[in-house]
């Protein structure tokens, strides 16, 4: 497996499952069981994506309707002649049901609902999918239209579901009014049908390469409790940040787009450099994925570009008692 973006614990008391998926580098999107009581970590079955409810196109088609200027942008490229489906997974989250939750990250950028077609033009838009066990999508959730017509490219970075609640981490700030070194936490309310947001500081890039600083998963604590992987895109000796930061939202009131958002506040968990520099290899750029074990046991896993622009590796990192049991 390659380009490996997201990581999903099993909810289950004592269960060690998780799931897995690869990004856009791959056609036809699916998930992957891990059995991680084995070391390697043993691939034990695949559930691929498919449309058979129309819902995924439906959502796509409307949304074209609403985004005139916007010739790159093709809703059916996003689904297969046999049924599966192209997203770019970026998270990935179960909630009690069993049912899987997908975050796919948009392609392009928009100026005022306007794409450039000579500089990252728009191709899709960020979106969450509720995935059936058999991984038929069920529902589809898109940003609202407002924010969605100054999308930037780096979109959605993961997902996680607490009761009836969505919430997803952007991996970097938009121009849609967002300040520099903030990003949104984005919380959709299924009751409601309403999103509405938090902001999250990111730290000032410290590399001596430069580039950018963003997010890069979010993983429910518990209901109000989140933990995220933040990181620079450099690597080597020129990476200097990779790290998970806690956060709480407990007595925050996110509030709509175009409002100004309360803002998180994080606490160092854990700095991933060491955890990267144990095999004495390559420090990677992309530490991707991020899930809690029942137990406590945190995991980690680092997405190779499918060997693109990449040395090949991917890390699958076990660090253990990171956090309390649930």
């Amino acid at each position: 497996m390659g380009a490996l973006s997201a990581l999903a614990a099993d909810p289950l008391p004592f269960s060690e499952t998780v799931y897995t998926a690869y990004d856009n580098f791959y056609r036809e999107s699916r998930i992957f069981a891990l059995d991680t009581q084995r070391q390697p970590a043993v691939l034990r079955g695949e559930i691929v994506l498919k449309e058979s409810q129309k819902v995924l196109i439906d959502a796509l088609n409307t949304l074209k309707a609403e985004l005139l200027g916007t010739s790159d942008f093709e809703p059916n490229k996003a689904i297969n002649d046999n049924g599966t489906v192209n997203l770019d997974v970026q998270g990935l989250a179960l909630d009690q049901s069993g049912q899987f939750w997908v975050a796919s990250e948009g392609a392009g950028t928009l100026v005022n609902g306007v794409s450039n077609p000579a500089d990252q033009p728009f191709e899709s838009p960020n979106l969450v999918a509720r995935v059936a066990k058999d991984g038929t999508i069920e529902e589809v959730i898109l940003l609202p239209l407002e924010l969605m017509k100054n999308q930037l490219r780096f979109g959605f970075e993961g997902v996680a579901v607490a009761r009836n609640f969505i919430y997803v981490a952007f991996q970097r700030e938009w121009i849609a009014g967002d300040p520099a070194n903030r990003v949104r936490i984005g919380r959709y309310d299924r009751d409601k049908q309403e999103w509405r947001f938090f902001y999250y500081s990111l730290d000032v890039p410290t590399s001596p390469n430069g580039g950018f600083v963003g997010l890069s998963e979010i993983t429910l604590l518990d209901d109000e409790n989140f933990v995220v992987i933040e990181r620079d895109d450099q690597a080597g000796t020129d990476a200097t940040i990779k790290k998970i930061y806690q956060f709480s939202v407990e007595g925050l009131e996110p509030l709509p787009h175009g409002s100004s958002f309360p803002v998180v506040t994080k606490t160092l968990v854990r700095d991933l450099i060491p955890d990267l520099k144990a095999d004495n290899g390559l420090v990677l750029e992309k530490v991707e994925g991020l899930t809690v074990l029942p137990n406590g046991d945190a995991l980690i896993v680092t997405d190779n570009d499918g060997v693109t622009d990449s040395s090949g590796e991917t890390h699958f990192i076990r660090i253990e008692n990171l956090f309390e049991p649930t």
